[in-house]
Formats: structure tokens, sequence, C-alpha cells
């Protein structure tokens, strides 16, 4: 029909591909920035904590090797069943089980 004419360029897969394609590269664009400087924030406060580890002495390691697997062992145990502390969690994203409710 005439009257659909002028919709028939941007009907079919190979439009849909380009139109989400441009869509999803200025999602990308759009949020690098942003990933970057979280990852930045993330990697200074990591060394900051390395460089404290690094300051224990010999006799302190079995303590700190012990109190770091502790840590590992809660939180990893608190993200499965949901319940991180708004401490833990930093960047403002949802994990563990409250993700699966969305």
């Amino acid at each position: 029909h005439p009257m659909y004419r002028r919709l028939m360029p941007r009907c079919g897969t190979q439009y849909l591909a380009k139109v989400l394609n441009t869509v999803l590269i200025r999602k990308v664009k759009d949020e690098l920035p942003e990933l970057k400087n979280r990852i930045m924030t993330m990697l200074t406060k990591t060394e900051t904590e390395l460089a404290g580890y690094e300051d224990a002495g010999d006799a302190d390691q079995g303590a700190m090797i012990l109190h770091l697997l502790s840590k590992y062992a809660r939180n990893f145990a608190d993200a499965i069943d949901g319940k991180l502390s708004p401490d833990d969690v930093t960047d403002g994203q949802i994990t563990g089980g409250a993700r699966i409710h969305y």
C-alpha cells in the first residue's frame, strides 16, 4: 500500500540491528568514563590496603592471613545471602540475592 511506503526503510532486521548497535555504542560511550573512575577508585583503595599489609612484620603474618581469609569467607557468604551492609557495597550496585527479584 502506498501509505506505508515511507515506513518501509524502517522495517526489518537490518534496520533493527543498526538501531540496536547505535544504542549499544551510545550506552557504552556514556558509561565508560564512570566505569573508568570506579576502577581507579577501587585500585587506589586496594593499593592503600596492600601497603598497610606490607607494613606488617613477619610475626603478624599468620594472624593477618587468618584475618583476611575470615573476612573473605564472611563477605562471600553475605554476598550469596544478599545481606551485604551498605558499607560493603560502595558502588551502588545491587548484589547477591537482592538482584534475583528485580
